[in-house]
């Protein structure tokens, strides 16, 4: 292996100059990680912010490996500063919002879950942005359901939500929704 460094026209002085180079990194990693943690609290960049800091983590073993040093001092120079820009972005909240964000700007789907015995009994009222894989097939079959139905789709979750409350309202004794606001709400109606 220190053949192949030295192949690359490095000497023993190149290879020390950049052995120095990438522990410099190294250390500027660590300082990137410390940060990255307190930036993990914020609502839409935890995420974000923990696939950083494992980019980063395995750039440091790569920067601390000896005799990986000459590419490592890039690799780690390349991820502190992809680093640095996203958790720049986490900062200002420029992160992509989660599917399930209620601002999330995925289509998101109103849908309802029929019985397979009768397709007029509605079962359930859900949003999903995927519906058709919300629920296994043994999740239906137990359920005695057959696969979702797309009713609407939705610019965010927000207004997806707002009209599951709407079509559960209109359907409020349907099995499988199990909302907590619906329970205090079917005592307000007469028993079907």
């Amino acid at each position: 292996p220190g053949g192949a460094v030295l192949a690359f026209g490095l000497g023993a002085k190149g290879l020390r100059e950049v052995a120095t180079l990438a522990r410099a990194g190294a250390k500027d990693v660590d300082a990137l990680r410390d940060g990255a943690r307190v930036v993990e609290g914020l609502e839409h960049g935890g995420a974000a912010v923990r696939g950083v800091e494992t980019a980063v983590k395995d750039e440091v073993e790569l920067a601390r490996g000896g005799e990986q040093a000459a590419g490592a001092g890039e690799h780690a120079a390349a991820s502190v500063g992809g680093a640095e820009e996203a958790a720049a972005k986490v900062r200002n909240n420029h992160v992509a919002h989660p599917k399930n964000s209620l601002d999330s700007p995925v289509p998101t789907y109103t849908y309802k879950l029929v019985s397979k015995d009768d397709p007029t009994i509605i079962l359930k009222h859900g949003v999903s942005w995927d519906p058709e894989s919300r629920y296994t097939q043994a999740w239906l079959d137990a359920h005695n359901a057959e696969r979702p139905i797309r009713l609407a789709e939705y610019a965010t979750r927000r207004e997806a939500l707002d009209a599951e409350i709407d079509l559960i309202k209109q359907h409020p004794w349907a099995s499988l929704n199990n909302e907590g606001w619906l329970k205090k709400y079917r005592l307000t109606l007469p028993l079907p």
